[in-house]
Order: C-alpha cells, then sequence, then structure tokens
C-alpha cells in the first residue's frame, strides 16, 4: 500500500508536540517501519524536509506552516473529484497510465484509487469506452467517436464562460474564442438554410472545440463508412464552411473525415425547418409522420396520468419537432448538455417529474432511453407550455362594491377585471346603499369602506379610484385565497395518505435502493400495494434520483397503481446519500386511480412546502408522528 501523505501531514499538524510512530501506524493501519520509510519518501519529494524525526516520534518541521502544506491533491478529497482527475488524465494520452503514479499524485492509498477507477468505469459505460487494466497499468479503451463524446460532455460540464479555463485541464488544452467560433457556426447553418437554437450552437461549437484540439494533439478521427454518408447531408456543406474558416482560426488544416464528423453533430442539433412557424398539418413533410404519431402518442398518455387540458395545435408541433431532432441525436450517439438541469429539477420538481414520465413512456413506446439533460429539455417545453394555460386552481370569487357616482366604478371595476382575469371571477357588482354584508357569500369582497361580511373569506377596503396599493392589496388577498384553498385540499389528501404506522424516526438503510424496497415491503404487507410495486418506483428512481433539493427525497411510481394512497415517512437525523445529494426526509408515495385526479394539488404543495430549507429543518426535528403532521399541515395551510 503506498503513503497517504495527506493523513501523515494532517495528524502532525495537528499536533502540538512530537507524535509517536505507533500512533502515524494505527491511523493508517501499518507498522512503524512502513511508517518510516513513508515518511522518508515525503521529504525526498520536497525541496526541504517536511517532516522532522527523532527518538520521541515525528513532527512538522519548524520551517512548514500548517497552511501551506501541500493537501491531497489541490483539494481533489472526494472520490467524484479523483475520479474526474483519474479520466482526464486517461483521455488526454494514448499510453497506459500507472496506478501507483495516481497514488502518489493524489495521496491517498492503492485501495482507494481502486475504488475511483470503479467509479470512472461506471462513468464511461454510457460512452460505450471501458478501462483496460494489466498489472499496475490502466488505460482508455474505446473508438475516437466515442471519446469525443464524452470530451464532449466533459468540457459541457465545465464553466460556460470561455474556454481558456480548460488550458492544462487534461480536456481541452488550448484557448479558443467560443463567441467568435458559435457567430462563425451560426452564420454558416444560415447560408444552408438550416438553424439550430441556443443549445444547439453550444453542442456544435463544444464539439467544434474538441475537433481542433484532438487534432493538436495528433489524435484524427478515422475514416468511417456510415460518416461518409453524411457527406450527403445539408449539415456537411455547412460543416465545410465552418472548417474551411475555423481551421486556420486553430493553425490545423481539418481533414474531410473531421468535416464529416462535424456534419453529424450539426445533422443532430439543428433543422431545416423554421419551427417559429410550425403548423401541426405541415410537419409531416419535415419530420415524417412516425414522429408525429409517437408524439401524440406520448402527450396523450401524459394528459391522461396529470389530468392536464389537451396540449393545442402549436406545442404539440414544436415538441413534435424536438423529439424528432433528440431520436436523430440519440441515434448518433450525441446526448445535448443542459447547463439548467440542475436549476429545472430542483426549481420545478414537479414539471421535471413530468418530464421523467415522458422518458419513461418514450423507453416503453420506442425503446428511447433518455438521460437527465435529456429529460430537463422535455420540462423545460412542458413549463414553459404550462406556465401560460390554465394554473392548478379554480379562480377566487368575487363581489364589487362601489358607491354611486356618475358611473365611476365601470373604469375601476374594468382595471380589477383586466388585471385579474386569469384568477379573479366578479361574480356581482352591487352600490353600496342596497347591499346586505351578511349576504355576502364569497371569496372575497372589495369594499370602498370596512365592513362585516361573515361569508366572505377576505373584505378588501380600496379607494373610489384605485391606487397601486390597492391593487397589490387585492393581489395578496387573491393568493391567500386560492393558496388556501390549495391547502385545504392538499392536507386533505394528506391526512388519508399517512398514518402513524407508516412513520418512521431514524430509520437507515445501506442505500436509496434499500430503502425503498424496505418501506415498500412494509406497504405491501399492510395491502396498500401490489409487490410489483417496488419496481415501479425503482424504475422512476433510475431515469433520475427523486431527491430534489434541500434534504428531501419523493420516491414514487410513474403509475397511479396502488390499492391505496399512501405516504411512508422517514425523517433521519443522519442524512443518508440519495443520488448525487444527502436528504433526512423521505417519503415514500403511492398513489391510487381514484387519487390521481389530485396528484397535482398534493405533489406541488408537498414541493412548496419542502422547497423551504427552514420548513424542511422543522420537520426533520419531529420526534413522534403527531408532532410531524401537525407542523406539515401548518406549513401547507400557511399558518
Amino acid at each position: 500500500m503506498h503513503s497517504d501523505k495527506a493523513v501523515i501531514l494532517r495528524i502532525l499538524s495537528e499536533a502540538t508536540d512530537w507524535v509517536e510512530a505507533s500512533r502515524l501506524a494505527d491511523a493508517l493501519g501499518v507498522t512503524t517501519r512502513t511508517i518510516r520509510n513513508r515518511v522518508k519518501k515525503i521529504n525526498d519529494s520536497a525541496q526541504t524536509p517536511l517532516i522532522e524525526s527523532s527518538h520521541r516520534g515525528y513532527r512538522l518541521a519548524k520551517s512548514q506552516d500548517a497552511g501551506s502544506l501541500p493537501t491531497s491533491a489541490e483539494g481533489r478529497e472526494t472520490s467524484d473529484e479523483r475520479a474526474d482527475l483519474i479520466l482526464r488524465r486517461l483521455i488526454s494520452t494514448n499510453e497506459p497510465l500507472s496506478i501507483y503514479d495516481f497514488t502518489d499524485e493524489l495521496f491517498v492509498s492503492d485501495s482507494t484509487i481502486e475504488a475511483d477507477l470503479r467509479h470512472v468505469r461506471d462513468s464511461i459505460r454510457l460512452f460505450d469506452l471501458s478501462l483496460a487494466r494489466h498489472r499496475d497499468k490502466v488505460s482508455l479503451e474505446g473508438s475516437e467517436r466515442n471519446k469525443r463524446r464524452l470530451i464532449s460532455q466533459m468540457v459541457a460540464s465545465e464553466s460556460p464562460s470561455g474556454f481558456v479555463a480548460f488550458a492544462g485541464s487534461g480536456i481541452v488544452s488550448e484557448g479558443y474564442d467560443f463567441p467568435r467560433l458559435t457567430r462563425l457556426i451560426s452564420q454558416s447553418l444560415e447560408k444552408q438554410g438550416l438553424r439550430a437554437d441556443d443549445y444547439g450552437l453550444n453542442n456544435i461549437t463544444i464539439h467544434l472545440i474538441v475537433i481542433a484540439d484532438r487534432m493538436h494533439h495528433g489524435k484524427s478521427m478515422p475514416e468511417d463508412e456510415a460518416l461518409a454518408r453524411t457527406r450527403e447531408t445539408p449539415g456537411y456543406l455547412a460543416a465545410r464552411l465552418i472548417c474551411s474558416a475555423a481551421g486556420p482560426l486553430s493553425g490545423i488544416d481539418i481533414p474531410d473525415a473531421e468535416i464529416a464528423y462535424l456534419a453529424l453533430v450539426i445533422s443532430s442539433n439543428s433543422t431545416s425547418y423554421d419551427y417559429s412557424f410550425a403548423e401541426e398539418a405541415d410537419l409531416g413533410q419535415y419530420i415524417g409522420d412516425d414522429d408525429i404519431e409517437l408524439t401524440r402518442t406520448l402527450m396523450n398518455d401524459l394528459e391522461q396520468a396529470y389530468h392536464l387540458e389537451p396540449f393545442d395545435s402549436d406545442f404539440l408541433a414544436r415538441i413534435s419537432i424536438h423529439i424528432h431532432g433528440m431520436k436523430q441525436r440519440i441515434s448518433n450517439g450525441i446526448y445535448a448538455k443542459n447547463p439548467l438541469t440542475a436549476r429545472i429539477k430542483s426549481t420545478y420538481p414537479l414539471i421535471y417529474d413530468m418530464g421523467c414520465f415522458l422518458a419513461n413512456d418514450l423507453l416503453e413506446q420506442a425503446n428511447i432511453r433518455l438521460n437527465e439533460d435529456e429529460i430537463s429539455f422535455l420540462a423545460f417545453h412542458l413549463g414553459a407550455y404550462l406556465e401560460k394555460g390554465s394554473p392548478l386552481h379554480e379562480h377566487a370569487t368575487c363581489t364589487f362594491l362601489y358607491m354611486d357616482y356618475h358611473d365611476l366604478q365601470a373604469s375601476e371595476l374594468a382595471r380589477i377585471k383586466a388585471a385579474f382575469a386569469d384568477t379573479l371571477i366578479i361574480e356581482r357588482s352591487l352600490p353600496l346603499s342596497v347591499c346586505n354584508p351578511a349576504n355576502l357569500a364569497c371569496d372575497i369582497v372589495i369594499s370602498p369602506v370596512a365592513i362585516a361580511a361573515p361569508r366572505a373569506r377576505r373584505v378588501v377596503v380600496v379607494n373610489p379610484i384605485l391606487t397601486d396599493d390597492d391593487m397589490e392589496a387585492i393581489r395578496k388577498a387573491v393568493d391567500s385565497v386560492l393558496a388556501q384553498r390549495l391547502g385545504t385540499q392538499a392536507y386533505s389528501m394528506i391526512s388519508r395518505f399517512m398514518d402513524a404506522s407508516l412513520f418512521r424516526r431514524n430509520f437507515y438503510a445501506a442505500d436509496e435502493a434499500s430503502m425503498i424496497k424496505a418501506l415498500a415491503q412494509e406497504c405491501t404487507e399492510a395491502g396498500l400495494c401490489s409487490p410489483s410495486y417496488v419496481q415501479e418506483v425503482l424504475d422512476r428512481e433510475k431515469l433520475s434520483p427523486t431527491s430534489f433539493g434541500n434534504g428531501v427525497a419523493i420516491p414514487h411510481s410513474m403509475s397511479a397503481s396502488t390499492a391505496r394512497s399512501f405516504l411512508s415517512v422517514v425523517v433521519n437525523d443522519k442524512p443518508m446519500a440519495w443520488g448525487t445529494q444527502k436528504v433526512s426526509l423521505i417519503m415514500l408515495m403511492g398513489l391510487s386511480e381514484a387519487d390521481r385526479k389530485g396528484f397535482r394539488v398534493l405533489f406541488d404543495s408537498l414541493l412548496e412546502v419542502l422547497s423551504d430549507p427552514a420548513k424542511v429543518t422543522q420537520l426533520t426535528r419531529s420526534n413522534t408522528y403527531d408532532e410531524f403532521a401537525g407542523r406539515l399541515n401548518d406549513m401547507i395551510m400557511g399558518a
């Protein structure tokens, strides 16, 4: 086992006196003789000795300051960070690398590097790449095309501003003028009658940079019959224009095989059709009837699952074009990188969940598997559409009272109707002099004077000529009424779903799959769901982890398949890993067919509460079921 320099230096930096060799040996699980050899190696690798030794043990050399000591690979202390560095090293060379070089560079043990290599293997499997191992040597195996797919994904995950920051990173080693290349690509596409959105342009630019960089290092794309067929596409002519201009900028002569490869990227990230004027009836000549029919099936399934109003023809045209392009990308082994994936998932989890439903349906209907970035693109389209559509709730009802004076109320009433057309229905408009406040049964009464209206939820007092403050007061009243109505609906469902027998405090499992299986088994034994339910939840988890930030996970099935709806709740003091996050609150959700219609209200209301870190903290401090249920009720009702 090789030296764990970081551990030795940390122990010595924290000590105020000499540290015995036996203490260091115990910390590393080695002998004192091994410690002596490792200290010698640490000192030999430094310009001046870092560690002093004597019969009393070891200590930092007096010339050393703890803050200036070398740390674990410049802060690469997590498995993800070490795996990233290893992969960068492997992909930037054709020669096998020694794992012992990695242990020395990263200051960790052989076993740690072996675990990191397993992590690397998992991360490259999607790109049809593998690690070859011969004794202590390891190398990256696979085609140049697949290596470029991996590099493009890694580059896209980096800082979006310019590419000078990649210098020396092991992915892209030159500085490139990203905005200039993007403009060049956009102009070349336009000359060939092609267009790409911002994400498509970004993807093409990244691939062009990867082409240039790989060629700089003598790693060119080989001739390929499949790539040769791209010479018959409009994308090939655009690629030739781009490469003829970009080659001199990069100081290289881009050969035909590289142009054909770029043409493939262009065809997967652009279209000859201007979808801003898309109409469903015209799509067949551009994307084919099969993709149109697939899209209709997917959208109809989504409407049924989430009780959505039918999507309009304009949206169906746009999403059909997106799905067509997405299928092209994936069939060519190219996945678009969405820089907003994490934000969409955390900010709009319900919309993202709809994207996961579509991804699962697409897998079943067409055997196409999507990653999180492609799912987030679908969610992006859905969110933009649904934001303009009907809200989850009904309108608030209102009675407008006024002082009858030369029809002054007419213009004020028109102003209110225009401002709150989507959220407020004015059922009656009455002069104040003839109304009986006791009979005003509605959500909101708008009145020029304070009155007692016991059958109304809110009374908003306004000026005869409405001010901006008056309009804001009306808006707040409308928001409050609708939020309370939604909260009442949501908690009515939650109170039926939750049960003290499904509440667990400090209930732990080895991983998220084990937790899901344990909770689902309890629910199956209670007769709430069938044995197949657990696999449905695990299948949803494979699409994208159901941890939505703030230490919360809500695992659930993509279908309403349980005998009775339920929420199985776990509240833990110690967080557990869930995907890439840590969670302390887990809510396994089961939905029956009878409750399917209320799913959006329930899920959205839950997430409204759980998106607030302070509220999550309060919930995780609950020691009993009654305490948890009471706090959740107050939060949903806005108390």
